[in-house]
């Protein structure tokens, strides 16, 4: 009996450290996916490659836009882009971002962003935006299957 709690226990600390290092690997990914927000001249192509198609976006009023192929959500994503772009977006920072693990292939990342002007300062309105995403361990790696908003909030 005492055999098969040890051998249980360990089999639970392993799961924990594989867990731990997948959502290390997560984080790592989702930061690599920030980083193209870090200016005005986003890839789109780049940003696209980071989403599972079909794709849901989910904004802060519980409004769900399916996006259906990739080229609608280059699309999409282009038209974001150059609307922010018109309200002084000159890019945007990954304050915090956390994952939590469901199992080895899926993952809530949860973040915070800022968003700044042409001069680095923090843009007037939505200074720290929240998302949640559901992501994917797929064959291609990771993928957002959705992506959640949460209304602005000052910092």
């Amino acid at each position: 009996m005492k055999r098969i709690a040890l051998v249980v226990t360990c089999m639970l600390a392993l799961a924990d450290s594989v867990f731990a290092d997948t959502a290390d690997d997560v984080v790592a990914w989702y930061r690599r996916y920030a980083e193209l927000w870090n200016t005005t001249n986003v890839d789109v192509a780049a940003v696209a490659h980071y989403y599972a198609i079909p794709s849901y976006m989910v904004d802060s009023h519980g409004v769900v836009q399916l996006i259906p192929t990739a080229e609608a959500f280059r699309s999409t994503m282009a038209a974001y882009v150059d609307s922010s772009k018109h309200r002084g977006w000159a890019g945007g920072k990954v304050l915090t971002v956390k994952a939590h693990v469901l199992n080895p292939g899926a993952a809530f990342v949860e973040s915070e962003w800022t968003n700044f002007g042409t001069d680095g300062t923090p843009l007037i309105g939505c200074q720290v935006e929240s998302f949640t995403y559901l992501a994917a361990k797929t064959t291609d790696g990771w993928k957002f299957l959705s992506s959640h908003d949460s209304p602005c909030k000052a910092r």
